[in-house]
């Protein structure tokens, strides 16, 4: 028959076990989310900066600023006369970081921006 001794000894070895358990779980799960965050923020960093598309808007070139649902500005050239390739890429948006990455894009298309 068991001792009260015995019976506390079991409890207090359960209770060990348990707390490892948990304690090892926990350090696992953090170390998975502090990988999942290092691989996140490293994916951000490796994303160029989008500060401008060209875009199209009601068949014609437009330049939108990074998230706009309009344009700023709206060219004269209309996306029709490109061709083919072109058009889906615009129709897509193609990203530019900066005005001078923009400028060059429009050069690129012949847009002839006034």
């Amino acid at each position: 028959m068991l001792t009260r001794r015995s019976i506390l000894w079991m409890l207090v070895t359960v209770m060990l076990i348990c707390a490892v358990v948990v304690l090892v779980t926990a350090g696992r799960l953090i170390a998975r989310e502090k990988s999942a965050a290092a691989a996140y923020e490293a994916a951000m960093q490796e994303r160029p900066p989008i500060g401008y598309v060209l875009g199209e808007y009601e068949g014609h070139l437009a330049l939108y600023r990074e998230n706009a649902a309009r344009p700023y500005h709206i060219l004269t050239a209309q996306v029709a006369l490109l061709p083919e390739a072109d058009q889906a890429a615009v129709r897509e948006g193609i990203p530019a970081a900066t005005e001078e990455e923009l400028r060059v894009l429009l050069e690129d298309f012949d847009a002839g921006v006034n």
